[in-house]
């Protein structure tokens, strides 16, 4: 008899691969309770997740064991990797999102949404003046009350050229004035 693999350890796999399908066996309980225990233990997984569909198939005489067949929908802006996206546990600090070259977009996992909010607000809104080609930034807020108690906050940034050829521009000119 082999190993048994929990479902939402299955799952959290099948998430962070971002795999369309997945077939979890042997579940006890709803498959809203194997989200639950994924989300709990990976809650890192919420910035993937825009959606399911689930088939379900019950076992046993007594048939309290499910198979389920689920399609994850993912989200249009889901990170590359979990490891591109942040948990705010009350110590994250802000700071962290920007960088020598201006801010970088980020997903972060909170449960205190106003209290990620308050943090963002008080460093953010000197990046307009602080970077050349930043106009500002926006949040985007996300969540599946039903599964987790946590929520999505996706934070991007607006400029007047891209980053990139923001800075192409300015290596043109720095060449141009030496010359």
């Amino acid at each position: 008899m082999g190993l048994f693999t929990a479902p939402e350890d299955i799952l959290i796999e099948a998430i962070s691969e971002k795999r369309p399908q997945v077939r979890l066996e042997h579940c006890v309980g709803s498959i809203e309770g194997v989200f639950k225990n994924a989300l709990r233990k990976e809650p890192r997984l919420l910035a993937f997740i825009g959606g399911y569909e689930v088939n379900y198939m019950k076992k046993g005489l007594v048939q309290i064991r499910n198979d389920y067949d689920v399609v994850i929908k993912y989200q249009d802006c889901a990170p590359d990797s979990l490891s591109d996206v942040i948990v705010d546990n009350g110590r994250w600090d802000p700071m962290s999102v920007i960088g020598k070259t201006g801010p970088r977009e980020v997903s972060i996992v909170t449960k205190d949404l106003n209290a990620l909010e308050k943090k963002l607000s008080s460093i953010l809104n000197v990046l307009p003046r602080s970077y050349e080609g930043c106009l500002g930034w926006q949040t985007g807020t996300m969540s599946f009350p039903k599964l987790s108690g946590d929520s999505l906050c996706q934070l991007t940034y607006s400029y007047v050229v891209p980053p990139h050829e923001l800075r192409q521009l300015q290596s043109k000119a720095q060449f141009a004035a030496k010359n």
